[in-house]
């Protein structure tokens, strides 16, 4: 290729030469006319035309060696930065042909990988670069056919053997007379991709248990609804885990559920176990037929029931399981595990694994509604109370009258004692309830201490009241309030009131006797039925459970039972009341054992106010 600098000196010695060879001699002619003279100035002229030329050859050739200079100069300073760039650059960079032959690497790409340059030129990239042999392959047609950067990720085995995530990005090269190559910079994402792994574990994880969690869970349901895959899902539930954490700490909580998944994952595969929340658990299982679904649940609660080794300390633990199946109890991830809720309360209500059932729904909806009427009725007073006298078996004297609550509901009229009580118990409501009949019975012996005279009044106290500290302060201040004797009060407490903590019922039923109330043990018989509390708490009195009471005529050991029972009261202080008396054979039983009162539709059924002063008149 002709040089472009070249072209310009010839032209302008060219255009110079010519341009002097004919002005000069048509000048010297017009000015020289001697011969003489005109031949010795021409070989001044060619002197002169020498000096000019080399001059002006000297200017130009001069020139254009600086520009080459400075153009070689430049180049140096280009090739260092690039050299500067390739060996400085914190990425691996690799120069390598079409064919897959490395042919350069710089110096970050020896630290990330252990190998030196030498060790890797001339070798293909399918032998270092990558641990699957096809991708080189791949990498190579992309860069050709794309013919712009190409951006891949690969996994890559350095030269001790370690794996590490490389993300390159290609890009080809091409210069007129010479061969396409590929220049790949590669970053080292190892640490980055680990860090997101992580993350996205975490994501669908619990940290404590390692199982997966709550959101997987959702996830996976969705996507099972989705494939229409019929299924069972079964929550477990840790009962008392609660108490469990209040008596061992946190820690100890902790270890206990890293106990149960660890026997879940013993048991089945991880990928059907999650923890919901707290100290909640659940399996997806294939099985949707009944039997095998009660076969399976009994094998997980046979499974986690139990003592196990909580650091070196045997604790015992039990599980309730509620079980629901798709599409039978729901037709979305929401609707099923709504009604595993439902199943498990049902569950933990039963002592045994239950199957949910849309009448357990009804139940809630009917709870629910309980729940919120009952706080605006204790508002609007919308309670009234019944009477069931209690007599004395031997004089036949009203001596005692308990209070039985009833609620006639603005909004759905009568509602069963059973089921509003049980519906307060469940909750806080409870203790606003109790306060209510506190108040109002203190307020009608105080209304009515002319008809009452020498009869006292009953009140039920539930086993959260009891143990409240309120308690007692509430009954000591109505006691003030409406200036009554406190030995027309007797409050009925039952063993579930008492049987967890003996030494702190001791210390209520201590204030309530300094305060002068009375106190019975209620449905003595229906659980522990400990003779320990009657040596231990000063109660009064006694109530012997009906379930005592209906076979005393035809079973003789349960008659024994009752006699005895009735003797160590009597040695003990304690006068006894027979609850559920039916006929008379009972009360002629009940007589000759000693038992000192009954109560029972024998005696009266429950009556109201009016009914109850006209049974108080009739007896005067």
């Amino acid at each position: 290729m002709l040089n472009k600098n070249s072209l310009k000196i010839v032209l302008i010695y060219l255009a110079f030469g010519l341009s002097w060879i004919t002005l000069s001699d048509n000048v010297l002619s017009a000015m020289v006319k001697d011969p003489d003279k005109y031949a010795l100035m021409q070989t001044y002229k060619g002197w002169f035309f020498i000096v000019c030329t080399a001059i002006m050859l000297f200017v130009l050739t001069n020139k254009a060696i600086k520009n080459i200079e400075k153009l070689d100069n430049d180049l140096g300073i280009k090739d260092s930065f690039i050299d500067q760039m390739f060996e400085g650059n914190q990425t691996a960079v690799v120069l390598w042909d079409v064919d897959g032959r490395i042919n350069r690497v710089n110096s970050y790409f020896t630290e990330v990988f252990g190998y030196e340059c030498g060790e890797v030129k001339g070798k293909h990239c399918a032998e270092l670069l990558v641990a699957d042999k096809d991708i080189c392959k791949k990498r190579i047609n992309a860069v050709l056919d794309k013919g712009q950067v190409v951006r891949t990720e690969t996994l890559v085995f350095d030269k001790s053997g370690s794996e590490k995530i490389i993300e390159w990005n290609d890009n080809l090269f091409k210069e007129e007379g010479k061969n396409p190559i590929i220049v790949s910079f590669g970053m080292d994402v190892t640490e980055k991709r680990e860090y997101e792994n992580e993350l996205r574990y975490l994501a669908y994880h619990d940290r404590l248990t390692g199982l997966k969690n709550r959101y997987k869970l959702e996830k996976d349901l969705k996507k099972l609804i989705k494939n229409d895959r019929l299924f069972s899902l079964f929550y477990i539930d840790l009962c008392d885990f609660k108490q469990f954490n209040d008596a061992f700490g946190h820690k100890y909580g902790d270890l206990l559920l890293k106990k149960i998944a660890e026997t879940l994952l013993h048991n089945y595969n991880e990928d059907i176990l999650y923890r919901w929340q707290g100290d909640e658990f659940i399996i997806i299982s294939d099985f949707v037929e009944q039997r095998d679904i009660m076969f399976e649940a009994d094998r997980v609660t046979k499974m986690l029931n139990g003592k196990c080794n909580i650091n070196n300390s045997l604790v015992s633990n039990s599980v309730s399981v509620g079980i629901v199946s798709y599409p039978e109890h729901g037709e979305n991830a929401d609707e099923l595990l709504k009604n595993a809720d439902i199943a498990i309360n049902k569950s933990i209500e039963l002592s045994q694994p239950t199957i949910f059932d849309y009448s357990m729904q009804m139940e809630v909806q009917k709870f629910v509604t309980i729940k919120n009427l009952l706080e605006r009725a204790i508002e609007n007073d919308e309670f009234n109370f019944n009477f069931q006298p209690i007599y004395n078996i031997k004089t036949k004297e009203i001596k005692d009258l308990e209070i039985l609550l009833r609620w006639n509901s603005e909004e759905i009229g009568d509602i069963s004692p059973v089921d509003f009580i049980d519906v307060a118990e469940k909750t806080n409501i409870i203790l606003k309830l109790d306060k209510w009949v506190i108040d109002h019975a203190f307020k009608f012996i105080k209304e009515n201490s002319n008809i009452l005279k020498d009869i006292s009044v009953s009140i039920n106290v539930s086993a959260k009241t009891f143990k409240s500290f309120e308690f007692v302060v509430i009954a000591e201040e109505k006691l003030k309030e409406y200036d009554i004797k406190p030995e027309k009060i007797k409050f009925e407490i039952t063993e579930h009131s008492i049987v967890d903590d003996l030494n702190g019922a001791l210390v209520i039923m201590n204030a309530l006797k300094d305060l002068g109330f009375m106190t019975a043990l209620d449905d003595f018989g229906t659980k522990y039925s400990s003779l320990n509390y009657l040596a231990k708490l000063p109660f009064d009195y006694i109530k012997i459970d009906k379930s005592y009471v209906d076979y005393i005529i035809d079973d003789d050991k349960q008659r024994n039972v009752v006699k005895q029972l009735i003797q160590l009261s009597h040695e003990l202080g304690i006068k006894t009341i027979a609850e559920g008396v039916e006929n008379i054979n009972q009360e002629n039983m009940l007589s000759s054992l000693d038992c000192d009162y009954g109560q029972g539709y024998y005696f009266s059924r429950p009556v109201n106010e009016e009914k109850l002063f006209l049974l108080l008149n009739d007896k005067k």
